[in-house]
Parts: C-alpha cells; structure tokens; sequence
C-alpha cells in the first residue's frame, strides 16, 4: 500500500482509495492463515466493490491501515545466472559424486557415517530446492499445501535438511583431519560451498 500511495502521488494522482481487506488473500477470498485460499469471497471485499459501482465515494481519498505482517517481504538479489548454474552443478557433483564413489569403492570409505549424511542430505537439498522451486513457476504458487510455523510443509522440510547440511559438514571435517582423499574433500568443500549458497536462497534465514 505504501508503494501504491507513493507513486500515485508521485505521478500526481490524487483520486484514489487504497484500501486493505482484513482476512482475506490477494484474490480476495478468505483465508485461515494468509497462504490457503477459501472459497467463500471476503464480505468488505464485495462491499466495497458495491459501493463502488452504486457511485458511493464517501471513502475517496482514504488510506487505509496495511496489515500488520510478521516478516517483511525482501527481494532476492537474482545473481548471475551462469554463476547459479555453476554452484548448481558443483554441488550436484560433490554430494552426488561421494555416493557414486562409495558404489565403486566398497569397503574404502572415507569419513564414516557423517559423510554419508551429508552426501545424502545434501544431495535431497539441492534437487529438493530446484524441484520445489519449479513447481512454485509451473503452478503459479497457487496451492502450498500445509503450512506449518508460517511456512509452508515442503519449504519446513527444506530448511530443516539445510540444517543437517551444515551440521555434517562440520562434522566431517573434523573426522577428516587425519586423512582426506580427493572424494572426501571434495565433499567437505561442498558442504562449505553450501552454506553461502543455502543462505542466498533464504534456506537458513529464519
């Protein structure tokens, strides 16, 4: 609302109204938490929009009170997108390629149980993230599906493997201070490449 407001001043609009319909979501129906649509149309919403046709401007020139929101939106800063394709694919690689590795070498593992973890968790996160994200474009982000603590299910889930990330990571490094192979560091440098890629993309943002 307030950058409506701004720029209808600024282009010398003064006939307008803006204002905010309480329980509703941006197609106007209500909503139980902001991100699941209803099906029933917000009453304000087609008062005001009655009001309107009928000629009534007894609320011209209001400004109404934006909703308070407990996150302010930000943008993502887009970044280069060959630079984003690139971290993509070194990434795949670290954590894909431990696995592969540990198929052709068995019984030569390096970093035990916490690599494994963090070659699995990283790997589900990634492609999780990407195929997450591709649903969203295809689907216009019409339907999230349960939202649990303001977020929505898989995006919780998301978050929580990122965790595991960094947690492994960690833990791998330390186990592998006595010995690295060119698998397991290549692995740790992924774990570590993860983090500043996990924080762009607001997976380990709360």
């Amino acid at each position: 609302m307030r950058v409506f407001q701004e720029s209808l001043d600024r282009g010398g609009n003064d006939r307008y109204t803006l204002l905010a319909v309480p329980g509703a979501d941006h197609t106007m129906r209500r909503s139980p938490d902001g991100f699941q649509r209803g099906d029933e149309i917000a009453p304000a919403y087609l008062e005001q929009v009655a009001s309107w046709v009928t000629g009534d401007r007894s609320r011209a020139g209001e400004v109404g009170t934006p909703p308070q929101q407990e996150r302010q939106s930000a943008p993502v800063p887009a970044g280069s997108p060959v630079a984003q394709l690139a971290v993509l694919g070194v990434l795949v690689v670290a954590f894909a390629g431990y696995g592969v590795g540990a198929l052709v070498r068995r019984g030569r593992r390096s970093g035990g149980a916490a690599a494994r973890v963090l070659a699995t968790t990283g790997l589900l996160t990634v492609l999780g993230l990407v195929a997450y994200l591709g649903y969203l474009a295809s689907s216009g982000a019409k339907s999230l599906g349960v939202v649990v603590l303001g977020r929505p299910l898989p995006w919780l889930a998301l978050q929580l493997l990122a965790v595991a990330v960094v947690a492994a990571t960690v833990v791998t490094a330390v186990k592998l201070r006595s010995g690295v192979t060119v698998r397991s560091g290549l692995l740790v440098a992924g774990g570590v490449l993860f983090v500043p890629w996990a924080v762009h993309w607001g997976l380990l943002l709360p």
